[in-house]
């Protein structure tokens, strides 16, 4: 009886030890980094469809970016934009804030853009 309440006890500790073990070397979460800044995503199809582009900050020059199609829709990710259909943010112009803009928002706004900045 004295050698099965050893190997009982013997077992006990192995499986404590295998656990405590294990704890150890549990891999940490890491925390999630919450986006910041803002961001725009442009799409050369209406409905968000289509060759995309996302940009994070002031483009003075849309076509410098190497995105050959006007825009169709856009997506304002995060943030408030400042769109205009003039390089170097002039011509006629339009803030957008959070949300979907589809080919039809503002008479066809989106097909116009030639620049754009994040605003405060």
């Amino acid at each position: 009886m004295n050698n099965v309440r050893m190997g009982l006890a013997a077992l006990s500790f192995a499986l404590a030890l295998g656990a405590s073990a294990s704890a150890q070397f549990a891999p940490t979460p890491q925390p999630r980094s919450a986006p910041n800044g803002p961001l725009i995503t442009l799409y050369s199809q209406d409905h968000y469809n289509g060759p995309s582009l996302k940009l994070t900050g002031p483009t003075p020059n849309l076509g410098a970016k190497g995105f050959p199609y006007p825009a169709a829709s856009f997506i304002v990710n995060r943030g408030r934009w400042l769109l205009c259909n003039a390089k170097n943010f002039a011509g006629t112009c339009i803030t957008a804030g959070v949300g979907m803009y589809p080919t039809d928002f503002a008479n066809g706004f989106a097909q116009t853009i030639a620049s754009l900045r994040p605003v405060d």
